[in-house]
Parts: structure tokens; sequence; C-alpha cells
């Protein structure tokens, strides 16, 4: 059996392998294939991530998500209970800050 630290590590290899190229057109087909889905027309809360360290680029949905009127839900480290992650509703106008490994994520107040 692969060590699973070896496995993230031959991941992180392959997507920074993908060239620019290939990067949009997988991030366009995956937001095509996610918009026209039922579930994704008819739910009106959506939790996504924010790309990080080569992982697929979600800035053509989130846009999709927030034209549509859906409402959206960002990941955060949750200060006061170490290794916890929570979901907070992003806005287009909401900030955004570097958490404690450097991964992008609503500032929380």
């Amino acid at each position: 059996m692969q060590d699973p630290q070896q496995i993230r590590r031959e991941i992180r290899a392959r997507r920074r392998a993908l060239s620019v190229r290939e990067q949009k057109g997988n991030s366009l087909r995956m937001t095509r294939t996610l918009t026209r889905s039922k579930l994704f027309r008819n739910s009106q809360r959506i939790a996504i991530y924010v790309e990080n360290d080569g992982e697929m680029g979600v800035s053509n949905l989130l846009s999709t998500i927030i034209s549509l009127g859906k409402r959206c839900y960002l990941p955060a480290l949750r200060p006061m209970r170490p290794n916890r992650l929570w979901f907070m509703e992003y806005r287009p106008e909401d900030h955004l800050t570097p958490n404690r490994y450097g991964i992008i994520e609503p500032s929380i107040h």
C-alpha cells in the first residue's frame, strides 16, 4: 500500500504539470458540466473552494454562481477551534486573506 503523503505529492506534481491552456480548458469544462446538472440548477446555496497549489480553477464557476443569484460559501479555518473547517458565505465585495497555510479564505471578523 502506498503512503498517503506520497500519493498527495504525486497528485500535486501532476496538477502542476498541466499547461495553462489545459488548466483553463479543464476549468471551463467543469463549469459547463456542473451548471448543466439538475442538482446545480435546483441549488440555491453552493459551497466551493478557492483554488490553491495547481487545483482546478473555479473563478468561472464562482462568477456563474454569483450571476445566477445563488449563495456561495467558501471554506475557512476556524481560529477558535484548531483544525476545524467551516464555510462562510461569500459575496464579491468580501475581502479574502491567506490563512496560516497560505490558502485564500474569507476574512473572519
